[in-house]
This record gives structure tokens, C-alpha cells and sequence, in this order.
């Protein structure tokens, strides 16, 4: 779960393509339909490195996931849920 601009992933896909066979799963917060955070379109981690959003984008992985940035403004997480979505992310972060 990538959590900024996803120059390094991009990076490891371009220098090892087989690398994408290894990642299980990539969900990413990117893009926005009727918010941006940079321009009123534009979201920050695409516009800061288009080419490594092109570059994973099209990497053929059979699991992406992309979420707007509006869903962030929309979606609530109850304390019940919170532990188990802290969990997951911080595992995502020691893996990659």
C-alpha cells in the first residue's frame, strides 16, 4: 500500500519485472473524480511522478486497486475497525 508517489515501486518494476508477479496486492490512494488536493483535479502522488503511475498503472498486476482521494472525505472508520486497519497498513509498510 503505497502511501506517496510511486516512483519506487515504478523503479523495481522497471529494474525487476518479475517483482509484480511477488506483490500480492496493491491498493492505492490516487486520483480524484470531484477533488484534488493539488489542483481541482489533480491529486499530489500522481502529479508528483506521472511516469511511475503510468509505469504501475499499466504493469498488468491482476490486483490494483485504485481509490479516489474522495473516498478520504466520504468513508468513515469506527474505533472498532481502526486496530485491525492500522494492522494491515503498518504489515504493508515492513514489506515494502
Amino acid at each position: 500500500m503505497p502511501t506517496g508517489p510511486l516512483t519506487n515501486i515504478a523503479m523495481a518494476m522497471v529494474l525487476e519485472p518479475k517483482i509484480v508477479q511477488r506483490i500480492s496486492e496493491v491498493i492505492l490512494m490516487r486520483g480524484g473524480h470531484e477533488i484534488g488536493n493539488v489542483t481541482p483535479a489533480a491529486e499530489f502522488n500522481i502529479l508528483a511522478d506521472p511516469e511511475a503511475a503510468r509505469v504501475v498503472l499499466s504493469s498488468g498486476h491482476p490486483r490494483l486497486t485504485m481509490v479516489p482521494l474522495d473516498a478520504t472525505h466520504r468513508v468513515l472508520i469506527t474505533c472498532r475497525v481502526m486496530p485491525k486497519t492500522l494492522t494491515r497498513i503498518a504489515i504493508g509498510l515492513i514489506l515494502f
